[in-house]
């Protein structure tokens, strides 16, 4: 199948329909062309269609006419030229290009040789018309309230003069005076000693079990059962957040055999495993820090 290129393309009125008037911005290098007055505009990137300079649709070599082509977009310009074809050099020049070349020449293919025509661009064209200013954006946030300034100095008052004393008055009748008030009570006495901390100050509440189960915040102080055939598992989680100090006690009735267990941040650590030996055995977990419980009691390894 044949390649088919084709040049951006319409009359002048279609043109400058584009961008309010200005016509669109061609990137560096790409041909436009008019079709109602035959002329081209070669692209910068920059510049809008408007004031954008028209260049030479044909050029004559040596009595010769040529004709442009297309944009050298490497050097020497792609494809098979024939005699007295033309390519334009964008700005900026493909790398390569020889130094007698420059933006916006023609180099014209003589059959065995590029040789340059000079500059294609015939004038510049009019000023585009101003676009319309854009719409004022959003007003930004008020900054931070300045620092409150230091407190003035205080005003030096000046005291004035003692007055007379005045005379003094007879004596009363003796009557006896009224009973003064009660004294300041003395000082408390130091407190007794501590007494030793009981295991639990109120009756403990029981959580009764017959599955695998996983200690939430409120089982703190808690007896937790576990009655089952099947073996068990018991789990206290980090995400529950108990505080340090916080107990939990363990009971297996059933012969399902209770592992006791932690995850995420917390450690578990015991002198005898982690698995309560037979039916009725107990075992005390204790928090002693904010990631590691204690775990004692009539527990083995397996």
């Amino acid at each position: 199948m044949a390649t088919h290129i084709q040049i951006r393309n319409g009359n002048a009125a279609d043109w400058l329909a584009v961008g309010g008037g200005v016509g669109p911005v061609l990137y560096a290098g790409e041909l436009g062309f008019e079709s109602d007055t035959r002329k081209f505009k070669l692209g910068d990137g920059i510049t809008e269609w408007a004031s954008l300079p028209y260049v030479n649709n044909a050029v004559v070599n040596s009595g010769i006419a040529a004709n442009i082509v297309g944009v050298a977009s490497a050097w020497p310009p792609s494809g098979s030229p024939s005699v007295n074809d033309i390519y334009i050099l964008p700005n900026p020049v493909p790398t390569g290009t020889p130094a007698e070349f420059n933006a916006y020449n023609g180099a014209l293919w003589t059959g065995s040789s590029w040789i340059n025509v000079g500059s294609l661009v015939i004038g510049t064209g009019p000023v585009g018309a101003i676009g319309e200013t854009g719409a004022t954006g959003p007003q930004g946030p008020s900054g931070p309230q300045g620092v409150q300034g230091n407190p003035g100095a205080t005003g030096i008052g000046i005291q004035g003069p003692t007055g007379v004393s005045g005379l003094m008055g007879p004596s009363g009748p003796a009557v006896p005076g009224a009973t003064g008030a009660t004294g300041v009570m003395g000082p408390s006495g130091p407190a007794g000693a501590t007494g030793p901390t009981g295991d639990f100050t109120v009756v403990q509440a029981i959580n009764n079990k017959t599955a695998s189960y996983s200690a939430v915040l409120s089982d703190s102080g808690k007896l937790i059962t576990f009655n089952s055939t099947s073996a068990m598992t018991f789990t206290v989680p980090s995400a529950a957040g108990f505080p340090i100090g916080s107990r939990i006690d363990v009971v297996q009735l059933g012969t399902g055999q209770v592992t006791v267990t932690v995850s995420g941040s917390y450690t578990l650590l015991s002198s005898n495993g982690f698995k309560l030996r037979y039916p009725y055995s107990r075992a005390k977990m204790t928090l002693i820090n904010v990631n590691t419980w204690v775990l004692g009691g009539d527990t083995i390894v397996s």
